[in-house]
């Protein structure tokens, strides 16, 4: 009897391993699982974020070209003043996004991201200065003079699109159009203007150009003419009218300030290289 109880206590024993391995194995991967709940994040709401460990061999490739450009598409697509399913607050949206991507991104660097630019954006763009809303009329300048600071070699077209535009709120007598949008039209252009070498571009490229409007001296009589003021009372657009047109002549003072400069360097320099050289023959002269 007692070998039989010592064999079932054996084999009572030998059957119980498993099941501490079991247990034992169970309680590691429970503190696993623990210590990796224990890294998650849980927002006040109680939502949980696990981490995602990266598989090994497994190479991370971040989105290419084709992508940016649909996610452009589809921005400049929420500027669409004539498509019905843009509200004014998803239009406002999308110009607040494309003025990111556009102080962001360098896009003239991709001829695909520069067509939607010269086609699509410009035009809808340009549409949205015959808008109501002011926000949506302010937003537009500001991505307007975001393109043409830094592209405006690829959209010489539309620069003169944009100016004649410009020019055409500035002068249009509309009891409907608020004095805010003339006063922001003429920010636009004073802006543009404080550009460096922007005034001369302008001159050379259509001024200059026979295909093209007269765009500098179109503009510089229209602000002379806004400086004045007839009525007597003196505006914010007189003001703004001759800011530009001082802008204009700063730059112009700057650029002779810097020719004088550089030509009175020459000839210093001129100069030192002329006793220079009469010093070195008189010395050979004396030596010899």
């Amino acid at each position: 009897t007692e070998e039989l109880l010592g064999r079932k206590m054996q084999s009572a024993s030998v059957e119980s391993l498993p099941e501490v391995l079991d247990d034992s194995s169970s309680l590691a991967e429970h503190s696993d699982s623990a210590s990796v709940h224990d890294m998650d994040y849980v927002n006040p709401r109680g939502v949980r974020f696990t981490q995602s460990s990266q598989k090994e061999g497994v190479v991370l490739v971040p989105y290419g070209l084709p992508c940016i450009r649909e996610l452009f598409r589809f921005l400049i697509s929420l500027a669409n003043p004539h498509d019905r399913h843009n509200s004014e607050v998803m239009m406002h949206m999308g110009l607040q996004l494309i003025t990111v991507a556009l102080e962001s991104a360098p896009i003239a660097n991709y001829s695909s991201l520069l067509g939607l630019v010269k086609d699509e954006l410009c035009r809808h763009l340009f549409q949205l200065l015959n808008a109501e809303r002011l926000n949506l009329y302010a937003a537009s300048l500001r991505a307007c003079f975001l393109l043409f600071e830094g592209m405006r070699e690829h959209l010489k077209f539309q620069l003169e699109m944009y100016i004649k535009k410009l020019m055409d709120i500035i002068t249009v007598e509309n009891p409907k159009m608020p004095y805010e949008m003339k006063e922001m039209a003429l920010e636009a252009i004073v802006q543009l203007w404080r550009i460096p070498s922007f005034v001369t571009e302008l001159y050379i490229n259509y001024d200059c150009d026979f295909y093209c409007s007269n765009l500098f001296e179109d503009l510089t009589k229209l602000l002379s003419k806004n400086a004045f003021p007839v009525s007597g009372q003196l505006y914010t657009t007189h003001l703004l009218s001759l800011e530009a047109l001082l802008t204009v002549i700063d730059s112009t003072e700057a650029h002779c300030q810097a020719k004088i400069l550089s030509n009175t360097s020459q000839q210093d320099k001129k100069e030192m290289g002329k006793t220079t050289a009469d010093n070195s023959e008189k010395s050979l002269e004396s030596v010899n």
